[in-house]
Parts: structure tokens; sequence; C-alpha cells
């Protein structure tokens, strides 16, 4: 009888395991090899993001230290919050440059690059709201910074900052940027317009604060519908104040709110969109009229604002505000 080892039999024999063995043992074969595969796929791919990632740092290397050779970040200041290094990709060539800026202007003025390639100006930050009312392809910054004159300091060839604090006092930094808006606001000129005056912000009457900004948004506290210190209206809707002065105490309070909002952020022309009106109305448990009197608050910021005004709402009757004011709104608006 004919004796093999198992090697002999390797020798001899070329064969396939998976025509011999069960289909369930086959099919876990496959699959393992099918795992296998994907696997040594997902590292080629993890080992492409980290040579990419390892390409990106050594880019951001070689700009900030380029940006030292040049001078325009001192090694000392670049440590403290005061400035900041980007890289910047260019929409129209899409080419990537890095830039130090101050960190101030990116936060609280404005920050213009000019792309080193195409020569084509890029806003980066507009705090200020010098260009809030201009569509992108309709903006002019070349003519805008023209006009703006000595506010315009030109950091390098490819980065123009506006530092608020080169343009106004520390102290009275916020006061006079209001003034200097107020001036040429199209906003506050379309509620001139509408017979509406911009007060001055009504001061917090406990602890807490009549408007905050958190990232792009701004949130208002209740506003109520004073004039000169008095309340347009007092009492329930419709008892003692009508559904049309109830209206009219509506309006009045978004005139309020978006005087808190202009004092947090400088300028309304700022406002991208107003996102939401809640409104407060103290009325009888036989009415039912609540979403007309927050009419007469939506229908103002459409006014004001267009197609930016068109905002989310809630109208609630309650069964007493403060100071017995018939109504109270707040709003929520992003910059």
């Amino acid at each position: 009888m004919l004796q093999l080892n198992s090697n002999q039999l390797i020798k001899q024999f070329s064969f396939s395991p998976s025509k011999f063995l069960p289909k369930t043992i086959s099919s876990l074969i496959s699959k393992s090899k099918s795992n296998s595969n994907s696997n040594s796929n997902s590292k080629s791919n993890s080992k492409l993001k980290s040579e990419k990632n390892l390409e990106e740092k050594s880019l951001l290397k070689k700009m900030y230290s380029s940006s030292i050779e040049k001078g325009n970040l001192n090694q000392e200041n670049s440590k403290t919050k005061s400035q900041m290094f980007i890289i910047f990709t260019c929409k129209k060539c899409s080419k990537r440059s890095g830039h130090t800026i101050s960190e101030l202007a990116y936060n609280k003025g404005v920050v213009i690059i000019r792309c080193p390639r195409c020569q084509n100006l890029h806003l980066i930050a507009d705090n200020l709201g010098w260009f809030a009312n201009l569509d992108e392809k309709e903006r002019n910054i070349e003519e805008i910074l023209k006009k703006k004159g000595e506010k315009v300091k030109k950091i390098t060839n490819d980065l123009i900052e506006i530092d608020p604090e080169s343009i106004i006092t520390e102290k009275t930094d916020k006061k006079i940027l209001i003034e200097n808006h107020s001036q040429n606001s199209i906003v506050e000129n379309n509620l001139k317009n509408l017979g509406f005056e911009l007060p001055q912000p009504a001061k917090a009457a406990g602890i807490y604060t009549p408007a905050l900004k958190i990232g792009s948004f701004i949130f208002t506290s209740g506003q109520l519908p004073t004039q000169n210190g008095k309340l347009f209206g007092e009492g329930i809707v419709p008892e003692k104040v009508n559904l049309e002065q109830a209206q009219k105490c509506a309006q009045i309070a978004t005139v309020n709110a978006l005087a808190a909002i202009k004092n947090e952020i400088g300028s309304l022309d700022r406002i991208k969109r107003v996102v939401r009106c809640n409104v407060f109305v103290s009325s009888s448990q036989n009415f039912n009229d609540q979403h007309k009197v927050a009419n007469g608050a939506s229908e103002l910021i459409q006014k004001i604002f267009g197609d930016k005004g068109v905002h989310t709402r809630c109208a609630i009757g309650v069964s007493s505000l403060p100071l017995n004011a018939p109504v109270e709104l707040d709003l929520i608006v992003s910059i």
C-alpha cells in the first residue's frame, strides 16, 4: 500500500479546500478573505489620511516660518492671544496662503485678505457691518475701503485689518461706534420711514442682561412696550387694551428689542436674519386673538428687514405680565 506523508500530498495535489469543505465552512473562509482585503483597504486609507495631515502640518509650518521671516509675526507675540495664524483658500483660484491676523480685528473689527495669486479680495470678518447689506457678487470691497480712507490699515500687501481700537477710544468705543452707524444705517432709516425712532436701550430691571451674543446669534430678554420710561398701555387685552392698541404695544416692544440688539452688536445692519419672535399677551380667558396681537410685531419686522425679517413665532396668552404690561416680546436674530 502506498504511503504518503503530508508534504508529499501537498506536492502531488493542488486543490482548493473550499471545493471539499461544507458550504458553511467555505463561506466563512471567503468572508475572512474579504475581511482581510477590507482591512488592508482601510489601512491604506488611514495611511493616506495621515500622509495628508502631515502635508497640511508641514504646509502650516512653512507658512508660519515664512510669515516670521517676512516680519509679519513676532515670535513672542504669536504665543499670546493678540494674534492668530490662519490658512486661507481663495474661492476663485483655490490658492492656499497663510496669514497672521489680529484676534481683536477678527472678533470685533474687519479683516480682508488678498489672494497672492489672483489678487482677488476676500472678506474674512465684518464685525463693523461695513459690507452687511451688500451681496457677495455686488460687493466692491476696494471702493468701500477707499471711502473709509484713514480707518483702513494695511498690514501687508495681502492683508488689510480694521481694528476698532484704531478707530475709536477704548472708554467710549461702543457709544461712538453706535453713533457712527446710526448716521448711515439702512435698518434705522427704514424704522424712521415707518414712524419709529430707535430709543436708548432700557436698563435691566433685575439680575439679567437685555441682550446676549452666543456665537452668531443674539438673544434678547423680554421687552415691554415702554416709551420715555412709561408703558404705552396697561392692563389685560381686550378689557383694558383693545386689539389695535395691543398691536401697537407689540410694535413698540419690537423697537425696544432692536435697541437692545444694537447696543450689543453696534449696528442693526449686521443682522442677517430675524430667527424667532416670541410674543406674550396679557389676556382674559375668553380672548383667543393673541396671534393677531403678534401680527403687529411680525408685520413691522418684515417691513424693516424684508425677506431677512421672515421669522418663526410663538404667540402666548398669559394671565399677567410685569408692571401690568399688556404685551412682552423677545427676539432671536443671527448676524
